[in-house]
C-alpha cells in the first residue's frame, strides 16, 4: 500500500465538485499498472486489486451524479484507506478529506454512503452507512475472515469521518451483519462480491434476502466478465439479465392486474 500521507494528498488534490475530476484521478493514478491489475478481475477466484475497485467506484459515482441520483454515494478507495489504513494516525487527520467530500458531494437527499473496505490487502467487505438511522452495516461475503474485527477496531475513526462529513455530532452504531441470507463466497471472489453488493443496493435491493436473489457464488463468473468490461471502458454497463428490484416488481404486478381488470368484460357486456 502507499504511505498514508500519499493517499491523503492524492485524495485531496483530485477530489472536487466536478465529478469528472474523480475519473481523471483514477485514470492518472492507475493507468501505468492497469493492464496487469486487470488480470485480478479476469482470473476466476483471483483477489481483485484496489486499483480496479477504485476505477469501478469512480465510474459508478459518475453515473449516479449524471443521472441525478443524490441519495447514494460511494466513497473512493483512497478515502476508505485513509480511514481503515493499518498505520493510521489521529482521527483529526481525516478532517480535510471528510470536509472535501462534504463540499463536493454532500446533499440533503443523501441517504446512504457505501464504503468498500480493504482488509490487510487480502479481503474486501462493504460498509453501508445509513445517514437517516445513523447506523453502519458491514456486509461481508466471507464473515469467517475476521468476523468484522478490523472494521470494529477502526469504528471511532469512521465515526469521526462521518461527523465531519455530515457536519453533525451524532452517536453512530456499527452492526456487523451475521445473517444467513447474506450471500457468502466459496472461492476468493470477495472483490467481485463487494462490487455486486454495491450494484444491487444502488438498484434497490435493500436487505440480505433481496440481495441473495441477485448476488451469489453462482453469478461470479458472469459478474467478473461484466466488471472487467466496465473497468476496461471506465463506464458502468447495463446488465441485460438484471431483475427489477422488489418494489418495482410489485408495481409492475399491480399495473398488470389493473390492465387485466380493464380487459375483462364488464357486467352486461357481450
Amino acid at each position: 500500500m502507499e504511505a498514508l500521507g500519499n493517499v491523503v494528498e492524492a485524495e485531496l488534490h483530485f477530489n472536487g465538485p466536478d465529478i469528472d475530476v474523480e475519473l481523471r484521478r483514477v485514470q492518472l493514478v492507475h493507468n501505468e499498472d492497469l493492464m496487469k491489475d486487470l488480470n485480478s478481475v479476469s482470473r476466476s477466484g483471483a483477489y481483485v486489486e484496489s486499483s480496479c475497485l477504485d476505477i469501478w467506484c469512480a465510474a459508478q459515482n459518475e453515473v449516479l451524479f449524471k443521472t441525478g441520483r443524490r441519495d447514494v454515494l460511494i466513497l473512493s478507495i483512497p478515502a476508505s484507506q485513509a480511514i481503515f489504513y493499518d498505520h493510521a494516525g489521529e482521527k483529526e487527520d481525516l478532517d480535510p478529506i471528510a470536509l472535501k467530500w462534504k463540499e463536493s458531494r454532500y446533499s440533503r437527499d443523501l441517504k446512504n454512503v457505501l464504503i468498500p473496505v480493504n482488509l490487510h490487502n487480502q479481503h474486501w467487505c462493504l460498509l453501508i452507512v445509513d445517514l437517516i438511522e445513523m447506523k453502519v452495516f458491514c456486509w461481508d461475503s466471507f464473515l469467517k475472515y475476521d468476523g468484522g474485527e478490523l472494521v470494529e477496531s477502526k469504528k471511532q475513526r469512521l465515526f469521526s469521518f462521518l461527523n465531519s462529513f455530515t457536519g453533525k455530532k451524532e452517536k453512530w452504531e456499527l452492526e456487523v451483519v451475521f445473517d444467513e441470507d447474506l450471500p457468502q463466497q466459496t472461492k476468493n471472489d470477495c472483490g467481485i462480491f463487494c462490487i455486486e453488493f454495491m450494484r444491487a443496493l444502488i438498484h434497490g435491493y435493500k436487505t440480505p434476502l433481496e440481495v441473495k436473489d441477485h448476488v451469489s457464488q453462482g453469478t461470479m463468473r458472469e459478474a467478473r466478465q461484466h466488471v472487467l468490461r466496465e473497468i476496461t471502458e471506465m463506464k458502468i454497463l447495463e446488465k441485460s439479465s438484471a431483475r427489477a428490484p422488489p418494489e418495482k416488481r410489485r408495481r409492475r404486478k399491480s399495473l398488470k392486474a389493473q390492465e387485466s381488470a380493464l380487459d375483462e368484460p364488464q357486467s352486461g357486456e357481450e
